[in-house]
């Protein structure tokens, strides 16, 4: 996975195979957690018309919507991507911030 942009202390946009995923790190008072999710195709058009300030607003979406409850109504809770991709991305990121050093 290829690192192409990311929010400090908020979001990871990634691209794997030429598909997009934003990795985000959402906070909910004493609780927080990471939620990955890869972008559909209106997601990654309005991604290339805006730019971060979509993936801002996609982020701030997901965090408001709160898909990690149990009882979550979140169109995100379902669109969390398989383990085996979200440590594809987490190697990718720890060797990301390694290199940045």
């Amino acid at each position: 996975m290829k690192i192409i942009d990311h929010e400090p202390q908020s979001w990871f946009l990634l691209e794997d195979a030429g598909a997009l995923f934003l990795d985000g790190n959402y906070n909910h008072s004493f609780v927080g957690y990471d939620w990955m999710i890869q972008l559909n195709r209106d997601e990654v058009d309005q991604y290339r018309e805006r730019g971060r300030e979509f993936i801002n607003r996609l982020a701030e979406d997901v965090q408001n919507s709160v898909p990690i409850l149990k009882a979550s109504t979140s169109s995100y809770e379902t669109r969390r991507v398989p383990q085996e991709l979200y440590d594809k991305a987490s190697a990718s990121i720890a060797e990301w911030k390694e290199a940045s050093r």
